[in-house]
């Protein structure tokens, strides 16, 4: 039975994981461990650790939880045999530390803005991806929630940019107005950036970001080399692989096999670090390929885990409940205080208090909701009036009404009642309808 059990998120983009730490562990296992004393299951899940997080490794023989890079690096350093930062300096391994915790903050949140800022990019590339690997109906809320994480992570890279990428349709859209003052002459000549569109100055902006990301690694790398590209890791200059270079590879990998349609990172990694290309090259080939294929786990057991109709109604609705407004405060700080407490089973105390407020309060918003369609309506729904069609003179007093008869406008309509004449003969004149007679009168 193998010693260890590493769950990451599943594979894209012709890596063996999405996540760039998630592929970092499986390279620093992959080439630390034996292939029989570890299985690699890429089960997308990570509501099996208690913290909710991946890479997450659990022991077999302890069944404890190990989640982060970070984390699992030190508990293999510490607990184990398998130290791949065993023969480095106190030096390096500060520099381990502080460089390991430079790329969390620099490299990954640009990665999160090629993956999931970027609209095209998450439309065409990161979202179809997360489709094939998660099961049906994850791929509704999975990777809503992490689009909205990793946006909101990157707010402060994205301020002032427009990542559309819709400039020509914006131009198309621009009235006539806007489009002639568009070619009036000004006295003050643009500078270069204001004469791009606002997707092509952001593409720019990003990849300076990338450029100012990436030349602190490859400084690192190219520390006491002797010959320009000599140099193949980032610490040892013997060709020894440490947690860092891993981690490096993790990054890197992802930032040039994810096929973006906007991939400045790509372009950025391409043309201005060749040598940090062929060290990605030769760790990849060293940590992935050489040991041999990836120890995963057993297609019948991942296929049982992974379609499992109840795991994932759970997970479902689990994270449903996360995202709606209010609850999902209270439901993740009441797993959070179960997951420290270590509580064990369905409800304790105060989980059933909990639930029964929420049910409570959520009755009571829908029993108001119910109770205010329900009131009579506050007035007409909608208000109509109509002008009167045409005027007449007869409107305006007496003398209008003499204007109106004289220049042949028809006087005010008989009553309907007036059933017989003036002296009460029985004249009928008729329903209410005037006639105009012309006669010939003579007198005498």
């Amino acid at each position: 039975m193998p010693s260890f059990e590493l769950h990451t998120w599943g594979p894209a983009f012709g890596l063996p994981s999405i996540d760039a730490e998630c592929i970092a562990a499986i390279a620093y296992l992959h080439h630390a461990i034996p292939s029989s004393e570890w299985t690699l299951i890429p089960g997308s899940d990570p509501s099996v650790t208690p913290s909710n997080r991946l890479p997450a490794l659990r022991s077999s023989s302890s069944g404890t939880w190990t989640t982060g890079y970070d984390a699992i690096i030190s508990h293999l350093s510490s607990q184990t045999q398998y130290n791949l930062d065993a023969k480095l300096t106190p030096s390096q391994l500060a520099d381990t530390a502080a460089y390991s915790a430079y790329m969390s903050s620099s490299l990954a949140p640009l990665i999160d803005v090629s993956l999931y800022a970027v609209p095209r990019n998450w439309s065409e590339t990161t979202r179809p991806a997360y489709s094939t690997i998660l099961p049906f109906p994850l791929t509704w809320t999975v990777p809503t929630a992490l689009h909205s994480a990793a946006v909101g992570r990157t707010s402060h890279l994205l301020a002032g940019l427009s990542l559309n990428g819709d400039d020509d349709e914006d131009s198309k859209q621009l009235g006539p107005l806007d489009a002639a003052m568009q070619h009036i002459p000004t006295a003050r000549k643009k500078g270069v950036l204001e004469e791009l569109a606002p997707g092509q100055a952001a593409t720019i902006r990003l990849y300076a970001m990338a450029t100012d990301a990436l030349s602190v690694v490859e400084d690192l790398r190219a520390k006491g080399e002797e010959e320009a590209g000599s140099k193949a890791r980032l610490l040892s200059a013997d060709g020894a692989v440490s947690s860092l270079d891993c981690l490096a590879l993790g990054y890197l990998a992802l930032m040039r096999a994810a096929p973006v349609p906007q991939d400045f990172l790509r372009k950025a990694l391409a043309a201005e670090f060749p040598s940090l290309v062929v060290m990605l090259d030769d760790l990849s080939m060293i940590c992935l390929e050489a040991p041999g294929p990836l120890p995963w786990e057993d297609e019948r057991a991942l296929a049982s885990a992974s379609k499992s109709v109840l795991h994932t109604l759970s997970r479902f609705v689990d994270d449903v409940i996360r995202v709606t407004p209010q609850v999902g405060e209270q439901y993740s700080a009441e797993l959070r205080r179960r997951a420290e407490t270590g509580s064990k089973g369905l409800l304790d105390t105060r989980s059933a208090t909990v639930a029964g407020s929420l049910l409570v309060a959520g009755g009571a918003l829908a029993y108001g909701a119910w109770w205010y369609r329900n009131l009579p309506p506050f007035g007409l729904r909608s208000q109509t009036w109509a002008a009167e069609k045409g005027s007449k003179l007869s409107d305006f007093g007496a003398l209008g009404a003499m204007l109106d008869f004289s220049l042949g406008g028809s006087p005010e309509p008989w009553s309907a009642n007036a059933s017989s004449g003036p002296s009460g003969a029985g004249v009928d004149f008729g329903s209410g309808h005037n006639r105009i007679v012309e006669a010939d009168v003579a007198v005498d």
